[in-house]
């Protein structure tokens, strides 16, 4: 296990865009936009239980994540590790990172009953970090 510099943890805990890695049965990349963020040890993803991100990780927890900052395209960290799959607490954090990147009230009240209404369960992706690259986010 590694883990990730204050400067890098800082990217996952900003209203940046990740774009998760996930393996096919095939071996081949699915790769998907995701909100993200971040526990002080490990990289935080939800998703809806049942998706195909989620099937996949259930299969092979193997996963990869990149992050670039929304104001500073060429800062970016990119992390290999483990997802840990956790149903317990995940609508609270799902609504945690909408209120993160819908900063707007209206938009998020709005997202938050269209959310309620679809009566989806979420699950967290919880990443624990075994490898990280960056490019331009100090050390």
């Amino acid at each position: 296990m590694t883990s990730l510099t204050a400067a890098q943890a800082q990217l996952f805990e900003g209203p940046n865009l990740g774009v998760l890695g996930t393996l096919r049965r095939d071996s081949t990349m699915h790769l998907t936009p995701v909100w993200v963020g971040w526990d002080g040890e490990a990289i935080l993803v939800n998703t809806v239980v049942n998706r195909v991100k989620h099937k996949h990780l259930e299969r092979d927890p193997r996963v990869s994540i990149v992050v670039t900052d929304a104001g500073d395209p060429t800062r970016y960290v990119s992390v290999t590790g483990v997802a840990n799959l956790v149903l317990e607490g995940a609508n609270e954090q799902f609504y945690e990172q909408a209120s993160k990147y819908l900063r707007d009230e209206a938009a998020l009240a709005a997202f938050a009953k269209e959310s309620a209404a679809s009566g989806d369960r979420r699950i967290i992706i919880r990443i624990t970090p075994l490898g990280v690259m960056h490019w331009n986010v100090g050390d």
